[in-house]
């Protein structure tokens, strides 16, 4: 039985969802101010590592090891081929390699406080770029397959995180500026009304 692509891609789909819904939480708590908050997305950013080394050096891959090591440098070459098929592993392998790096962007742009808003979304993706490089030069180290798509892939899923994290505090702190400058304005006048 073949899978259509919009079956491929609505099986992927699950794996899209979790992902969009870690990169609003870590987003919101990336809003928050005092130490707890700093320590959950601490935790978060080690739960976001934890998860992609399990997934991509650490979990069983009978169903993509063919037990040869190689190396696909043709860029686009993967996505193609998973956006031509109606194969439900080519689409959970697209989807799932964008979801997988979509909170850890979210988590780093939340983590860089001091930095400006767009710094702090540049950082991140280059940050996670540079780790799912580090991750298919292991497992091509691990006799697996290293692919320069999983690479672009992880590093738009960062990118897409990142930009999602960076609109939901560049909102709040507006938000948090705007009260601020209200609460101020309506004091002064309040001290002026006095005398």
């Amino acid at each position: 039985m073949f899978l259509t692509v919009p079956e491929a891609a609505e099986a992927a789909s699950p794996y899209a969802f979790v992902a969009l819904v870690l990169v609003v939480l870590v987003s919101v708590l990336g809003t928050m101010r005092g130490a707890g908050a700093r320590v959950l997305l601490w935790g978060a950013l080690v739960a976001c590592l934890a998860g992609i080394a399990f997934l991509t050096v650490g979990a069983p891959t009978s169903f993509s090891n063919s037990g040869t090591s190689s190396v696909n440098l043709t860029l686009f070459q993967e996505i193609e081929r998973a956006l031509r098929s109606d194969s439900r592993i080519a689409w959970l392998n697209l989807i799932g390699n964008l979801a997988m790096f979509a909170p850890l962007g979210a988590v780093l742009v939340a983590l860089m406080r001091r930095l400006t808003v767009v710094l702090r979304v540049v950082v991140a993706t280059v940050v996670s770029g540079m780790l799912s490089a580090a991750i298919e030069i292991a497992q091509l180290a691990l006799g697996r397959v290293a692919d320069i798509d999983d690479v672009l892939l992880n590093t738009l899923g960062a990118f897409g995180g990142a930009m999602v994290a960076a609109v939901v505090i560049g909102v709040a702190n507006a938000v948090r500026r705007r009260r601020y400058d209200g609460g101020r304005a309506s004091s002064s006048a309040g001290r002026a009304a006095d005398f």
